[in-house]
């Protein structure tokens, strides 16, 4: 945790005997009021967005949790602000989050549409 109250962490880690994910336990359904799960291929602005995102919940006096992709520390696999009720997370392989339940808070942001192609 830093001085703002903000946790850094990894949900994962590449091992000796393979990749150890620990995903399923970055939150619960249940507790959340909206979950994004982001679609999108590599430099699409899947973690440029959760960065913004958890600048504006620090900037409204919320704690943020920033969890880090193990393979590219520099990029962020999720961010959660419990408090506040929502998570967003990089649901594409090699970690492909899919929706939990039905009519749940989670739902799909695919940033492909917004990239600009020249």
């Amino acid at each position: 945790m830093d001085e703002s109250g903000t946790i850094c962490t990894f949900v994962g880690a590449n091992a000796g005997k393979g990749r150890a994910s620990f995903r399923a336990t970055l939150y619960e359904s249940e507790a959340m009021e909206r979950v994004l799960l982001l679609k999108g291929g590599a430099g699409n602005g899947k973690s440029t967005l959760m960065r913004r995102l958890a600048a504006a919940a620090e900037a409204a006096g919320a704690r943020v949790e920033r969890v880090f992709c193990p393979s590219d520390p520099r990029s962020l696999d999720a961010v959660v602000c419990r408090e506040r009720g929502w998570a967003v997370t990089d649901a594409t392989p090699p970690h492909a989050d899919e929706a939990r339940y039905h009519c749940a808070p989670e739902e799909y942001l695919s940033l492909s549409p917004f990239v600009d192609g020249g």
